[in-house]
């Protein structure tokens, strides 16, 4: 049995990286995937990540497809 996985870092606050990877998820179907670090904004301390997520969350970035349970 292959188990497939997508590892990714460095998204920060670039939308377009977060497509990418939710694109990158629906063409693959990884069981997993591992954000390995660094995905909230650089700049802006705290209040600057507590200001991404509602950013994030009214993006297209969001998949429709709810996770898979585990076989």
């Amino acid at each position: 049995m292959t188990t497939r996985f997508i590892i990714t870092s460095d998204l920060h606050q670039r939308i377009g990286k977060w497509r990418d990877l939710v694109r990158a998820v629906g063409q693959e179907k990884p069981r997993f995937v591992l954000i390995a670090g660094d995905l909230l904004p650089m700049a802006g301390g705290f209040a600057g990540q507590r200001r991404f997520f509602p950013v994030l969350a009214t993006t297209s970035v969001r998949c429709a497809a709810p996770a898979r349970p585990p076989s």
